[in-house]
């Protein structure tokens, strides 16, 4: 053998074109295999549609049937759900909706962090089970209620039926693994809350530095709807300092409009539209003192005796 042959590159081409075909073989192998499996797997997915066959888990059915042959990963959000769930029938759950809208527009490409805020949305209901509400067929999640209503602060709470659908959310999506995964600049796009303890202790506002605030009328609102939906809870200390600061408003009211009554009635009646005003003001007034429970109070007495002997 000469130098030249001794040090000269190795011929490989013939084995670089032997390896390609053996990696295309296998490939052309897998994809028959991979469309064997789908074939197969998809008179599978078919029979668990039509309720003819389980694999004896809900979830990984409610998955199977939409497709999904591997649910390790998209299912984990429903049984780290369902296992906080377990032991809590009969306790409430919170589902919170947190965006960042913005609601300032200017020069296009331009903006400002006070063009910004965070719109929340607060749902309320009891659970009537432990386990999700699966409905393979319409792939919808829902948490298991008889009824359920928003914890606002602007508008008085109304009950809508269970259960609750997740894809009710105004934040659009009813698939649940994608609603816990999702993310906006704002954090999490959803809370859910679960268990009396959980709840009833959830701040709604977030500082920075890990603290929180509960605020008074968030406190009063929670438990208020809370009772709508048939929870038996004691009377907060926040509700009782509002409701004692409710009635001494009333009262000053009371005597207030009182004066203004007696001022009215004393000049020559030459509007007296103006007095069936004042007394439908006063009767209006009555009648919260009532829901008080101020009945006993001089001045409630005084006014429903003045008003009573006035309509004579």
């Amino acid at each position: 053998m000469s130098e030249n042959q001794a040090g000269a590159p190795q011929l490989v081409k013939q084995q670089l074109e032997e390896f390609r075909r053996d990696r295309a073989k296998i490939a052309a192998a897998a994809e028959a295999e991979n469309a064997r499996i789908d074939k197969e797997f998809a008179k599978i997915q078919k029979r668990i549609l039509q309720g003819k066959a389980t694999t004896g888990d809900r979830i990984t059915d409610y998955f199977a049937a939409r497709g999904i042959l591997d649910d390790s990963e998209v299912s984990k959000p429903f049984r780290d759900l369902e296992s906080k769930m377990a032991g809590k029938k009969g306790e409430l759950f919170l589902v919170v909706r947190r965006e960042r809208k913005r609601h300032v527009f200017g020069m296009p490409g331009h903006s400002s962090e006070s063009d910004y805020h965070l719109e929340t949305e607060a749902v309320l209901g009891m659970l009537s089970d432990e386990k999700l509400v699966l409905d393979i067929a319409k792939w919808i999640c829902s948490l298991p209620t008889e009824s359920y209503a928003e914890v606002s602060m602007s508008r008085p709470s109304e009950k809508s039926p269970g259960p609750f659908h997740f894809r009710d959310l105004s934040y659009g999506l009813h698939n649940l693994g994608e609603i816990v995964s999702a993310r906006h600049e704002s954090g999490a796009a959803l809370e859910i809350h679960i268990g009396d303890k959980e709840v009833f202790t959830y701040a709604p506002y977030h500082y920075a530095g890990g603290r929180t605030h509960r605020p008074r009328d968030w406190i009063i609102t929670l438990n208020q709807t809370a009772r709508m939906l048939g929870k038996d809870i004691p009377e907060a200390p926040e509700e009782k300092a509002a409701q004692e600061e409710e009635q001494k408003e009333v009262l000053a009211q009371l005597d207030k409009k009182r004066e203004e009554y007696k001022r009215l009635r004393k000049q020559d009646p030459l509007y007296p539209r103006d007095i069936e005003e004042c007394e439908k003001a006063l009767k209006m007034l009555l009648g919260r003192a009532k829901e008080l429970k101020l009945d006993d109070e001089p001045m409630v007495q005084l006014v429903a005796r003045e008003l009573k002997v006035a309509s004579r």
